[in-house]
């Protein structure tokens, strides 16, 4: 899932990279040169960070679905404490830039702990497999 994942990231920021003005544009009625900027801007750091998301998602939902969902609670919890720190601090400091790294700030802060999270959670299983075949 992950390697398909980061075959989606590099095909969805080659796309962005090229498209992202024409795509903005269609949902716009009057565009403002600086709106556009803006908007491309956030289609790059957020198409650019998706890897983070690739991570966010498989991890929660593996580590969800053999059983320990208070992992995923947590990892959701690493999220909306990020994006709250972005909105507090982030916005006020960086401005629009701030606003645009929330999310990835948000994957990046549930990755730090859903990685070591997976590796505990492989760790547990391989132990009650282990006791459970001796």
């Amino acid at each position: 899932a992950v390697i398909i994942g980061f075959i989606y990231c590099a095909i969805a920021f080659g796309v962005a990279a090229f498209v992202r003005r024409p795509l903005i544009n269609m949902f716009t009625d009057r565009p403002i040169p600086e709106m556009l900027d803006m908007a491309a801007l956030h289609v790059l750091i957020t198409v650019g960070s998706l890897t983070l998301l690739i991570f966010v998602n498989v991890l929660r939902f593996l580590i969800q679905g053999v059983g320990f969902s208070n992992f995923a609670i947590i990892a959701g919890v690493l999220e909306m404490i990020a994006r709250t720190v972005a909105g507090v601090l982030f916005i006020p400091l960086f401005g629009f830039v701030g606003a645009c790294v929330a999310s990835p700030f948000a994957w990046l802060l549930a990755d730090c702990f859903l990685v070591p999270a997976f590796f505990y959670v492989i760790r547990r299983l391989e132990k009650t497999i282990n006791v459970a075949n001796s």
